[in-house]
């Protein structure tokens, strides 16, 4: 049996238009995010330290429910669809989360996270759940990239 985690719709950037009856609708036009962030550049620090629950809620502050994040100051043309095959890491995956959000988050990027767990007892096969993800990550959105 799989589980897939983070199965939440996807969001799409809006377009300018007007409606029937000639009233405007509001206009939301972002600049693009530049090439080079000054945000990348230095150490990050790394702590093998399981989160506490308050760290990670602060972490998934900046995200939408599912695990998703939009830049909302500029627009980027990079959509991301980051696919992590899952059984039984309790202790791993909020580590992993605590650091690929703030790192994914510099970045200024669209991305969201799939979290794929195998919940049954035969061999693990990450392939088979990459492939799971990739088609769940592609009914939410047309991703432009896939990790």
């Amino acid at each position: 049996r799989i589980n897939v985690i983070n199965n939440i719709r996807g969001t799409q950037y809006g377009t300018v238009s007007q409606d029937l009856t000639d009233t405007p609708v509001i206009e939301t036009i972002q600049h693009e995010c530049s090439g080079i962030l000054s945000g990348l550049i230095g150490k990050i620090n790394i702590s093998l330290q399981v989160p506490t629950p308050s760290e990670m809620h602060s972490i998934s502050l900046s995200l939408s429910p599912g695990g998703e994040y939009l830049p909302g100051h500029c627009h980027n043309p990079h959509h991301v669809a980051i696919i992590v095959p899952y059984r039984n890491r309790t202790e791993q995956l909020p580590v992993f989360l605590a650091h690929i959000i703030p790192f994914l988050m510099r970045q200024n990027i669209h991305y969201k996270i799939y979290i794929v767990n195998q919940a049954d007892s035969n061999e693990f096969n990450r392939a088979m759940l990459m492939n799971i993800g990739f088609k769940e990550a592609l009914g939410d959105y047309n991703w432009t990239c896939f990790i």
